[in-house]
């Protein structure tokens, strides 16, 4: 049965482990969000995949976002680069409201991806790389984030439905 591992940090300085069973299919792929609530705005940017990571061709809005998303990739380039466009109010609390590209993963595996910071529309708009148990917007899941002014952010939910951990 494989394991998908990672610690996660919390409240400054308490680390947890984080797991999700590869046993069944998890999601695997890029995600983010303009984190404009109620307005009509959007946020772009790319991944660029490697060489392990298949072209993330399945796309969806999770939860409510104010303008669906979009993603543009060239089918002929299985590596080249991504462009996610989304709209959505934040990956965080209880329930996400994001854009995501994926794949399913079942079985060990990682995430290898070059990610290009996003359009700064706002200081917590994210782009960034995850992996979530299911589509629901209260799913678990971990990801690593850029963020419009406040860097780089690890961030998990560890049970359906609780808040988020950075």
């Amino acid at each position: 049965m494989g394991m998908t591992e990672a610690e996660c940090g919390t409240n400054g300085g308490t680390w947890l482990p984080y797991s999700c069973n590869n046993a069944n299919s998890n999601f695997v792929g890029a995600g983010g969000l303009s984190w404009e609530h109620g307005a009509n705005m959007k946020a772009s940017w790319s991944v660029q995949c490697c060489r392990d990571l298949p072209l993330l061709t399945e796309t969806t809005d999770i939860g409510n976002v104010n303008i669906p998303g979009y993603t543009t990739y060239n089918s002929l380039e299985p590596y080249g680069p991504v462009k996610l466009v989304a709209s959505g109010s934040d990956i965080w609390g209880r329930s996400d409201s994001f854009r995501f590209a994926y794949h399913t993963m079942q079985g060990d595996g990682s995430i290898w991806a070059k990610v290009h910071k996003p359009i700064v529309t706002d200081s917590w708009v994210k782009s960034g790389l995850m992996i979530r148990a299911d589509l629901s917007p209260s799913s678990q899941y971990a990801g690593m984030f850029y963020t419009g002014w406040n860097g780089l952010k690890m961030q998990t939910r560890i049970t359906p439905g609780a808040g988020t951990n950075a």
